[in-house]
């Protein structure tokens, strides 16, 4: 529930480029119904409840309640918001932030009603303005444009007077959001200023400085190398043809967060035909940019780079390499990934629907023959292998299956419904962030399995997430580049 002061938070945040604190956004990419309601439930009081047994929602409010069916509703975020508002619109209002509404960003505000009536009386004219109190049976907020309503010429004179009032109050305003802002500047100037000290006690200062000056040039154009020059940084780039094809697996038993299966359409692009060895990142390294990971006493050069994280790739290794190359390579979608892998088929694996450990480096894990019997999987004793150890897919990628487990660009979601069709990444700028009960972390994604993984686990639509924080012995990951190489 909003109070006096979080109200004037509002007030002081409403440009329409910001995401004003106090405001709940609602949009098509809110993932379920329970979600929203609990979102909603956070701005009500305790009178309001919310319950779900027998796979029947109700809502709650005092001695009222509602049951919620949106079965055949086109839009059922809407018809929730509405169905929450008739129930208790006499002690709340629900009002949509105007300004956002051009760029499509619907921000629902929710106030009691005897707080609003304080705030009105010296905020009226402003909040007139920025705010439209959102009308009974829309199903979609969109309409919302054309349905706010003329003012008549006694709104204008109700609003006249409101002008005097604000004028008067707008200069103590001003100096007041000045000394706040003031101290706002000194604050993060002795911040800043503490972090490079014990930067420099430390002796971190130089690779801190290197990174963040190499994290820069992503902002800026910088000349291309030539092709030939490529290959020391990032080794030999495949072209994976336009195409489309199905992506993900129907057996929920075995593959339960890789369905629905659905039909992707990409756009050509490169990609490395390996994983991303040490060879590549201790370059980076030796730059002063990127943090050097440890090998587990398996050896560098042309092993798979470990010990990772996805922050280390994206804001690390990515800015350095756009600064070596000028071009802007990132991790591939979870689309790209699965279509390069499949290299036009349609089978468990790249090879068929059957692998045998000729074909990959997989199976260490216990007794490795239960995964094959007729081969002996367990060739460098439970570690990973060089690149290009194996054969190469269709499309020529080395690797897809085995060795390490791989990053990709996406967010992790629990399923694909709603997913991208045209191979685009998923939800990216999400990932490190904390869900909304501040325990978790958004997740990444990884692909292919890795060297102690079974034939299952192998399966070219499977899917596993890790922190991204985090980098683990037995994943790595290679680079897509979604644009053309000059000469």
């Amino acid at each position: 529930m909003h109070t006096q002061k979080s109200l004037n938070i509002i007030k002081n945040h409403h440009e329409p480029d910001i995401i004003a604190p106090g405001l709940l956004h609602i949009s098509k990419n809110v993932i379920t119904m329970d979600n929203l309601i609990a979102d909603i439930e956070k701005h009500l009081d305790d009178n309001f409840r919310f319950t779900n047994k027998y796979n029947q929602q109700k809502i709650h409010f005092h001695t009222q309640e509602k049951t919620l069916d949106y079965t055949n509703i086109k839009n059922p975020h809407f018809y929730i918001i509405q169905s929450i508002k008739a129930l208790v619109e006499k002690e709340f209002s629900f009002f949509l932030f105007k300004p956002l509404l051009n760029d499509n960003i619907f921000a629902l505000l929710i106030i009691a009603n005897q707080e609003f009536e304080t705030f009105i009386q010296s905020n009226g004219l402003w909040f007139d303005k920025h705010f439209s109190r959102l009308q009974d049976d829309f199903d979609g907020f969109s309409e919302l444009n054309n349905n706010i309503k003329t003012e008549n010429s006694s709104e204008k004179l109700i609003q006249q007077s409101r002008e005097e009032y604000v004028r008067q109050t707008q200069r103590a305003d001003r100096i007041t959001n000045t000394s706040y802002f003031m101290m706002a500047v000194l604050i993060v100037a002795l911040s800043i200023g503490t972090y490079i000290i014990y930067l420099n006690i430390t002796g971190k200062w130089e690779i801190k400085s290197k990174q963040f000056t190499h994290y820069l040039t992503q902002f800026s154009n910088k000349e291309k190398n030539p092709y030939d020059q490529l290959n020391q940084y990032v080794g030999n780039l495949v072209p994976i043809p336009t195409g489309s094809f199905m992506m993900g697996h129907e057996d929920k038993d075995f593959l339960d967060n890789s369905s629905p299966k659905h039909n992707v359409t990409l756009n050509s692009f490169l990609m490395m035909e390996t994983e991303l060895t040490f060879a590549h990142w201790d370059l980076c390294v030796k730059d002063n940019v990127c943090s050097e990971p440890d090998d587990n006493s398996w050896g560098r050069g042309q092993k798979p780079v470990i010990n990772i994280s996805y922050n280390q790739i994206t804001q690390q290794y990515i800015p350095w390499l756009y600064s070596k190359t000028g071009y802007r390579f990132t991790l591939p979608s979870e689309s790209q990934w699965e279509y390069a892998a499949r290299g036009g088929t349609q089978t468990k694996y790249s090879f068929g629907d059957d692998i045998n450990c000729n074909q990959a480096h997989f199976g260490f894990n216990g007794n490795h023959r239960t995964f094959d019997s007729s081969n002996d999987c367990l060739k460098e004793s439970g570690q990973s292998s060089s690149v290009k150890q194996y054969p190469p897919n269709e499309y020529g990628l080395y690797d897809m299956h085995g060795n390490v487990a791989e990053l990709v660009a996406d967010q992790f979601m629990q399923n694909y419904e709603g997913a991208p069709t045209d191979g685009s990444i998923w939800y990216n700028l999400a990932i490190g962030e904390m869900y909304k009960d501040n325990i978790r972390p958004v997740m990444a994604v990884t692909r292919g399995g890795y060297f102690g993984s079974s034939k299952n686990t192998l399966h070219v639509a499977r899917r596993d997430q890790r922190t991204p924080s985090n980098g683990m012995r037995h994943t790595g990951f290679r680079l897509a580049l979604n644009e053309e190489i000059e000469d």
